[in-house]
């Protein structure tokens, strides 16, 4: 039987397209997406991105083409800038595990389940963590100190951007009218610098920026100038140069303008930082700055940590889009867990005061 050049063509393409869709799980651009697969975890292969040991990484995706709405969740899990830092931090990317841990979502924020979750039908975009810079890093070839690893690839930052790309066109073409950016711990440090990549490339759409227990202090016996060492020649971080347009504070490091910076060039967007008042994970993270940055820190004071937290409320008071959550505790982060659903502070509940943020309502709730 002999078949036409056209047919053989015709079904080397229906092979091909079969092929492609055995692995649901898997896939390589956001475009790929069924209907099937709405409101579903999928991983999303991403050759632009990449893990602080090398290797090709990606980003987890659940897309409901019903909303107009996005939220982009930064996931948290230490720092690397030494040895002690560096040997705790995961450095690759197992995509089962990543697989795993999307498909684990639906008890955070981003649950479709809680009738109360104000996020429960938007558009969800999981950032895992293996750079080790606080999705802050532009550096191909970090060197780090103290027995710490060499020829690292801190690329956070680089991920981000590779993320945001991928969803342009997409968001554009579903015509997106409102995106929240947010993470715990070192997704909480990252959200920051993330909001910018984002509000780049989307100028119109409504934002907000929501930390969760990543703190920029202003004290400069906790932000040290070893830890603005590290942000800048360590990760290489891609900080903005326009500062001085639009903060009228004196600040020593860039990073601590961050939230006057913010507010004020982009005064339609919203920001929050919530924060336990004795977080002992982050006291313990800026033990190392308090130590400049010696490779077995002390902790920073319960005192001190909490006097660091009023401290960037006295600069958020004078802020109209910026507002803080602070609550009693040792405990750290909240959206990651049922923490989320059960903080309430003076009668007001972390989830309510989340939704108010992204309404444009801004209080300050302190327990």
């Amino acid at each position: 039987m002999k078949y036409s050049f056209r047919t053989i063509i015709g079904l080397l393409f229906i092979l091909f397209f079969f092929s492609t869709c055995k692995d649901e799980e898997r896939i390589s651009t956001i475009e790929m997406l069924t209907i099937e697969q709405q409101k579903t975890w999928t991983w999303i292969d991403n050759a632009n991105m990449i893990s602080r040991a090398g290797e090709t990484m990606g980003y987890g995706a659940s897309m409901n083409t019903q909303s107009k709405k996005l939220l982009i969740y930064l996931e948290g899990g230490g720092a690397c800038f030494n040895g002690i830092t560096c040997a705790t931090n995961p450095n690759g990317s197992d995509v089962s595990a990543e697989i795993a841990t999307v498909e684990g979502l639906n008890k955070r924020i981003m649950s479709r389940e809680n009738s109360n979750n104000r996020f429960k039908d938007w558009n969800f975009v999981y950032v895992p963590y293996v750079t080790g810079d606080v999705h802050m890093g532009n550096n191909q070839n970090a060197n780090l100190p103290d027995g710490g690893p060499s020829e690292q690839k801190m690329m956070g930052y680089a991920n981000l951007t590779a993320i945001v790309n991928d969803l342009k066109d997409y968001a554009i073409r579903n015509d997106f009218d409102e995106i929240l950016v947010t993470g715990i711990s070192a997704g909480g440090f990252g959200v920051y610098l993330s909001f910018l990549q984002v509000a780049e490339v989307f100028p119109n759409i409504q934002l907000t920026a929501l930390v969760d227990s990543g703190p920029i202090f202003l004290d400069t016996s906790l932000f040290t100038e070893c830890f603005d060492d590290i942000i800048n020649n360590t990760w290489k971080t891609p900080l903005p140069t326009d500062t001085e347009a639009y903060v009228d504070g004196s600040y020593p490091y860039v990073p601590q303008a961050i939230y006057e910076y913010t507010s004020k060039k982009y005064p339609n967007a919203n920001f929050g930082l919530m924060s336990n008042y004795s977080d002992s994970v982050i006291r313990y993270f800026y033990g190392y700055p308090k130590s400049d940055c010696n490779a077995v820190p002390g902790f920073v004071t319960a005192g001190e940590f909490r006097d660091g937290l009023m401290e960037i409320k006295s600069i958020t008071d004078d802020l109209p889009n910026w507002s803080v959550y602070f609550t009693e505790g040792t405990g750290h982060t909240y959206l990651g867990g049922d923490t989320y659903e059960n903080t309430s502070v003076n009668g007001i509940a972390l989830n309510d005061w989340v939704e108010d943020i992204t309404l444009g309502k801004h209080e300050n709730v302190l327990e």
